[in-house]
Order: C-alpha cells, then structure tokens, then sequence
C-alpha cells in the first residue's frame, strides 16, 4: 500500500496499461524501413550476398510512410522522404538496399534507374517513379525484377508476414 491507500501492484498494473494504451514500442521496435546497404554492392551481385550489412539509417523509415499498399507494394511517402529518393544520385548500375523490421534485413533489392541496360533479378525500386500519377502522389512501387518480372526469378518476398506485421502495427495498411 501507498499513502494514497492504494495497493502497489495495482499502480503497476495501472502504470503498464497507460504505457500500452499509449502505443509505446521498444526502442528496438523500429518496424519497417528501407536500408541502403552499407558496402557498394551492385544489384547484379545480390544473389551472391549471404549476409546484408545496412548502414546506420535507414532511407525511408516508417516514419516517412504514409501508407503501404499491399496488393500492387505501393509505398505512398510524405513529400520529404519521396523528394529524398528522388534525389540519391544512383549510378547506372543501381543501387542496393534492404527491406528491413526492426532492423533486420528480411529481403535485398535495388534502386534502378530506368535507362539502365542492365538485367536484375531482384525486387526493384525505379527512380524516378515511372508514371506522372505516381509523382503526383508520392508513390514509389516495390517490383519484381528489371527491366520486368521476367528477370525475376525467385519466389516474391514482398508481402513477408513479418513485413505486413510492421505495417498493421503502425497503422500503414489501408
């Protein structure tokens, strides 16, 4: 008991629930973000990656999501994330990230630019965005393989349960 009377355990209780009705996470809780990878490794060479290392920052965070569409892996950004992809400076042969939870690397893929000749069997991101739609909106696709899903030959890691368990758990599915 305090000196209000009321048992210690009961505040504990009262404590924890206001803390999760708050939506608190764990710091190590980050949820889903796209990391470029920390070594220049070319798209054409993930295949033969069997350890993704990321670098300290992701480049779209959860944060930076509005939403994620799930059934066509639309990313909708806020203005500022997008204009930020827009703006990497990829050389021609693209360049590598990771879809991450909480850290964790749960897939590799590449930011392409559209000219590039080059052939990846990846999940891939164009920049710029290949429809004026998409730039109106801030939207960003997550593909299977450049230049079509015909160079894709794997199975699609794009909808990982563990993937759309980061995006229900902060509220970016429709």
């Amino acid at each position: 008991m305090n000196r209000a009377g009321v048992p210690f355990g009961l505040l504990l209780v009262a404590l924890a629930m206001m803390v999760l009705l708050n939506g608190c996470r764990r710091s190590d809780e980050e949820g889903f973000a796209i990391y470029l990878l920390a070594q220049e490794t070319p798209p054409a060479k993930l295949s033969l990656l069997s350890h993704l290392e990321i670098e300290t920052t992701p480049v779209i965070s959860a944060d930076d999501l509005v939403s994620y569409q799930p059934d066509t892996h639309e990313i909708h950004l806020t203005p500022k994330a997008y204009s930020r992809i827009m703006h990497l400076g990829l050389p021609l042969a693209g360049r590598s990230f990771a879809v991450c939870v909480d850290r964790h690397p749960v897939y590799a893929g590449a930011f392409i630019i559209p000219i590039s000749s080059m052939s990846v069997d990846a999940v891939v991101i164009r920049q710029p965005a290949h429809t004026h739609d998409s730039l109106d909106r801030h939207v960003l696709t997550l593909e299977l393989g450049y230049p079509g899903a015909e160079a894709y030959t794997g199975e699609d890691p794009r909808a990982a349960p563990e993937i759309l368990e980061a995006l229900r758990r902060d509220k970016k599915l429709p």
